[in-house]
Formats: structure tokens, sequence, C-alpha cells
């Protein structure tokens, strides 16, 4: 790393970290096809049933603002997780921890792939662990 690596400004842009996670994913020995990619942002533990209204799921491009604003803001840290496959879409969920903002500092981007417990899933399918709702 020269000198000039280490002060460069990290990158902002939602697609430069979906391309990087998905490659990686993709590299799983066991990872499914998908179709696309949907975002939530919000924590999905996985011990319960989630219910997600569907209004709260985006496409990168509808998400590529939201992101910048939370990457800008001065969080310690945010995870970007390939959760599964919802409806034939990889889902990520993008966690920012709240109590620790900082600003002008920049933030640390964590990625990581599906838990072990969905990884056992046929297809990464996420219908146990996710429910959408849809509002009438």
């Amino acid at each position: 790393m020269t000198s000039s690596d280490e002060t460069a400004t990290p990158p902002i842009e939602l697609d430069w970290y979906l391309s990087r996670l998905e490659e990686s994913t993709k590299s799983l020995k066991d990872a499914p096809n998908w179709k696309s990619v949907t975002i939530v942002e919000g924590f999905i533990a996985g011990d319960v049933v989630e219910k997600w209204p569907r209004h709260n799921l985006y496409t990168p491009e509808s998400f590529s603002e939201r992101f910048k604003e939370i990457i800008t803001r001065g969080h310690s840290w945010v995870n970007l997780s390939a959760v599964g496959v919802l409806e034939g879409n990889l889902l990520i969920s993008l966690e920012a921890v709240s109590s620790s903002i900082h600003e002008g500092c920049h933030t640390s981007v964590n990625m990581s792939g599906p838990m072990n417990k969905v990884r056992c899933c046929e297809g990464w399918n996420l219908d146990g662990f996710i429910e959408i709702v849809d509002e009438t």
C-alpha cells in the first residue's frame, strides 16, 4: 500500500460495494442463482419469522441515494449482508449502528454472506425466515 492509498477516500457508491458482495457470494460453493438484488434496511436475525412490508424492499437504483446518505453520515460501521434468496432475488440487508456517529469520519463497510442456517436451506430460500407483507 502506498501512502496515497492510505489517505484515499473510501467509495460511497452502492454499486461498488454490491459488485464485490455479489462476487464473493457467488464464489461460495453452494451459492444458488438469483435474478437480481433486493435491499432492506435493518438487521435480520433469523431467529423468528420476521414480517417486512413490501415497501421496505428496494432495488439498488432506488436505494443508492439513501446508501450515500448513510455512508457519509459518520457511522462507525455499517454491515452489508447477503441474507439469502427471497422471491428469486438475493436479499441484502444494510445495518447501520446509530449510537456511534462521528461526523467527518469515514464509515467502515463490513460485508458478509448468508448465515449457516440459511445456507443449509435449499437455494438459500428465506421463506422460513422472512415474510413479505403486501399492504392493502
